[in-house]
């Protein structure tokens, strides 16, 4: 099987080219930024260049078409934020190149499940629980919540957002968003008030720990499926660490959510776990860092479960029945001075040292964007791929 994996500059990718490489696969990876780390592992047959998604949509299909003709491409797998994108330009990519397998849900279904606000919606109604959550249009409805008496905390996030950026932590009596109650302090850099123009969402605040979980399913059945949680993390920061862990209330809500969407791709909520309740509070249809902890499972396999090119596909073998804890190593010592030793670092392997590299270089390449852009680092990193909500070019 020839494949391409999009994204290459996230640690998911580089985890989904080695084993797709080790099971034999031929692996290309694309990438709009010009350092393509997932690109420079030994086991990709190819670093291919395209065009940014968000600012270039048109363009970044033609580049896949090319990419995914050059090459014979059988299986398209987008990992990061340009799957919004793949999966709206997915049909016409078909029609371009017959028989290509695009890793992806529908795009309608994945855009409601991104939108943080219709997301808690869907999840509600299929009876997974949620926190209250109100969708707040601007300035002067955020005034409006703040004016009101709360005895409760709320959180204040982006509708669309990704990597706990931006996201505000309101105490009972709070009248003002200010930067000093921002969840995650070293990610923001500005001492000012913060820009409320846009969609938020107010979320009731749920006392417990964070767990997340990746999954991947087809047509309502959950192939695979991890718990993971980072106990020294803070809340809403985003883990470098993906320890293995399980609560069966958590469990039953990832399986309520893919049988009741009749849901296809990869998909991955996160829950405050208390000790007598349970909130999921967030969606991403898309890979998360739990892939990481799956390192044995044969993801050829799994992406191309019920590949309607193969009537005679058979399931995907099972998944290791424990999964491994893994790690960022480089994040956890810039983070905390120290790493987990003897846990896998998910960017550093000794038979494969060229991405390592590429990610410092890759780094500084964001730094200066940050910079240039006068945002934060995190922000940084999706700029040029993350989708909003906003309205995509008709094909």
């Amino acid at each position: 099987m020839r494949a391409l994996v999009l994204g290459g500059r996230s640690p998911v990718a580089l985890e989904i080219v080695r084993n797709l490489g080790r099971h034999g696969h031929e692996v290309h990876v694309a990438e709009s930024v010009a350092v393509n780390p997932a690109g420079w592992s030994r086991h990709a047959s190819g670093s291919i260049r395209i065009r940014s998604p968000r600012f270039h949509f048109r363009a970044f299909l033609l580049d896949l078409a090319a990419a995914v003709e050059r090459h014979g491409i059988d299986l398209l797998i987008p990992t990061c934020e340009e799957t919004f994108f793949v999966a709206r330009g997915a049909e016409w990519l078909r029609q371009r190149c017959p028989g290509l397998r695009v890793v992806s849900g529908p795009f309608d279904d994945i855009a409601a499940l991104h939108d943080k606000h219709r997301a808690m919606g869907i999840l509600g109604r299929l009876g997974v629980p949620v926190p209250e959550t109100e969708l707040i249009r601007g300035p002067e409805e955020l005034d409006a919540l703040l004016r009101r008496d709360r005895s409760r905390p709320l959180v204040l996030k982006r509708r669309f957002s990704r990597f706990g950026v931006q996201v505000r932590l309101l105490p009972p009596g709070a009248r003002r968003v200010q930067p000093e109650i921002e969840f995650d302090r070293d990610e923001h850099h500005a001492r000012i008030a913060p820009d409320l123009a846009g969609d938020w969402v107010a979320q009731e605040h749920v006392d417990g720990r964070l767990h997340c979980a990746y999954a991947y399913a087809h047509e309502g059945r959950l192939l695979a499926c991890v718990q993971y949680a980072d106990a020294r993390a803070a809340s809403f920061k985003v883990l470098t660490s993906f320890r293995p862990v399980h609560d069966p209330r958590f469990q039953e809500a990832i399986e309520r959510t893919v049988a009741g969407l009749r849901f296809s791709g990869h998909i991955s909520l996160d829950a405050i776990i208390g000790e007598d309740r349970i909130a999921v509070i967030e969606c991403n249809p898309r890979v998360t860092s739990g892939i990481h902890c799956l390192p044995d499972a044969d993801l050829g396999a799994l992406f191309t479960t019920g590949n309607p090119a193969d009537a005679s596909a058979a399931p995907a073998p099972p998944v290791p029945p424990v999964p491994v804890p893994a790690q960022i190593r480089m994040m956890n010592l810039l983070r905390r001075g120290g790493h987990d030793k003897d846990v896998r670092d998910v960017v550093h392997a000794a038979d494969d040292r060229m991405p390592s590299l590429a990610y410092a270089l890759l780094l500084g390449g964001f730094a200066l964007s940050a910079l240039r852009h006068r945002i934060p680092l995190a922000a940084a990193t999706t700029r040029d791929i993350e989708w909003n909500g906003q309205e995509l070019p008709a094909l």
